[in-house]
């Protein structure tokens, strides 16, 4: 977009990807390829029956001795036994990934790459903004309708209620991973709102708390960030709003249906992120060694619940970058206010600017994606060419689904992320990074590094060739 300070064609989308084979229409750009089964490279080894022993080890020379009860010898039976817990846990986690993947629609663009593209900031720990310019050219024509010419020609990506989706890089790295509906979300959706009004109330009530978030920059809906956060003190601390309504978030946090979704969205990132999540851990571990704290959200310091004011019928965000967010994914919740009609096929899209996509994002889903590096936004599309259909289904202006009156009411969004402040800290053991500046230790990440250990490449686990004959067959 803006490359050295000198300003190009600012508006302009990534052009068309190419692609190995094309799907779409011939008006619509050839863009995606879908993926099946993924295959992994080395079948993992066969389990040993359970009554079976290992064999032992080759002692040529030495005579085994028994270990005396006084021996100052210790055993390694345990450590054998943990090492060996942890490789049939890996075992089960890719197999469990794999079978995952099998399900999914999967798309992927020859044309981005979120390594050499991705708007990362100088120092390689979070993402970066746009240049202001180009914000402000993309932001203007947003909200005046003129960006609509420019988002026709991305590709849309339809939800498929019982299968996931992914999105790949030109590398073939992970870029978006959206899950199916979750049916016990949708089912338990009344007491989610619950609790999430309950948390909020009072402040969505008060006059002055509507006008401090009238200019906000995603939108003008309340974000209540609860959690823990370091931004530039030197020990990491509660958010003010946490801590003015600490006994509503306590209670938030007990909530059953708060805390099966908490371990929901750990469960997914963990599956299919699993760099991620590691990343994370060793984070939390040295926070609580250094400062006596817990995540409260499991795989994450952070939650976002995006409230309505009076007058506000849904959350509808403007072009924005979770730029302070650590080089990983945040994971976005959608759910619908109870006894609303929200018509998804046509309302708040997910549009990643960069990589020249727009994503339908149903209630009752999940998507997980390195916001801090993607621009994004939401967008009706009513206004394009192209239009989408109950199913799926190729679209026709005879089957597409109209516009009406009131069905653009009840998205709500929860958001789960982490600052990279809090990992800055962890990883180079210093409070704050002038601190590790003034040890003469290293302050800048390892930017490739952060997304290879973030980003599955999808390389790893099949074969291409073998997925392109796949689709032929198909």
């Amino acid at each position: 977009m803006v490359e050295n300070g000198t300003s190009e064609l600012l508006l302009a989308p990534p052009t068309a990807p190419s692609v190995t084979r094309d799907l779409n229409p011939p008006h619509r750009a050839s863009f995606a390829v879908p993926v099946l089964a993924p295959k992994p490279r080395n079948p993992p080894p066969k389990p040993r029956p359970s009554g079976s022993k290992p064999p032992q080890a080759n002692r040529s020379g030495s005579q085994q001795t028994r270990r005396g009860k006084n021996s100052s010898r210790k055993r390694g039976g345990q450590g054998r036994r943990d090492t060996a817990h942890q490789k049939a846990e890996v075992t089960d986690q890719s197999r469990l990934r794999d079978s995952w993947l099998s399900r999914c629609q999967a798309f992927f663009t020859t044309d981005y790459s979120i390594l050499t593209k991705g708007c990362v900031s100088s120092t390689g720990w979070h993402g970066r903004m746009p240049a202001r310019r180009a914000r402000a050219e993309i932001v203007k024509a947003y909200h005046s309708g003129a960006i609509f010419e420019e988002l026709s020609h991305f590709f849309p990506i339809y939800h498929s209620r019982d299968r996931p989706s992914i999105l790949l890089g030109s590398d073939l790295r992970i870029l978006l991973y959206q899950t199916a509906v979750v049916d016990w979300l949708e089912a338990e959706g009344p007491a989610l709102y619950d609790a999430c009004q309950k948390l909020v109330a009072l402040s969505l009530a008060n006059p002055k708390v509507q006008k401090s978030y009238s200019a906000g920059e995603r939108g003008q809906h309340l974000a209540c960030i609860i959690g823990h956060y370091r931004q530039y003190s030197k020990a990491p601390t509660l958010t003010l709003w946490h801590k003015q309504n600490q006994r509503r978030v306590d209670d938030f946090l007990k909530t059953p249906i708060v805390v099966r979704l908490n371990n929901f969205v750990s469960s997914v990132v963990k599956l299919m992120f699993p760099g991620v999540a590691e990343r994370f851990l060793r984070s939390a571990e040295w926070h609580e060694a250094q400062h006596g704290i817990k995540p409260l959200f499991g795989l994450f310091w952070n939650l976002c619940y995006n409230g309505m004011f009076a007058g506000q019928t849904r959350i509808h965000c403007s072009p924005h970058a979770d730029s302070k967010n650590i080089v990983g994914v945040c994971v976005l919740v959608i759910y619908q206010i109870p006894n609303k009609r929200f018509n998804h096929s046509r309302r708040s899209w997910l549009v990643l600017w960069d990589a020249g996509v727009a994503i339908q994002m149903p209630p009752w889903t999940m998507v997980a994606f390195p916001s801090s590096l993607l621009y994004h936004f939401n967008i009706d599309i009513s206004e394009f060419t192209f239009v989408t259909t109950e199913g799926n289904a190729r679209p026709t202006p005879g089957n597409s689904v109209p516009i009406q009156e009131g069905d653009g009411d009840g998205r709500g969004s929860i958001v789960y992320f982490n600052q990279a402040s809090m990992y800055q800290s962890s990883e180079t053991g210093c409070s704050t990074l002038k601190e590790a500046e003034k040890k003469g230790i290293p302050c800048k990440a390892n930017f490739p590094a952060s997304v290879e250990e973030a980003l599955l490449q999808f390389g790893k686990y099949f074969s291409i060739d073998k997925a392109a004959a796949l689709n032929e067959e198909n």
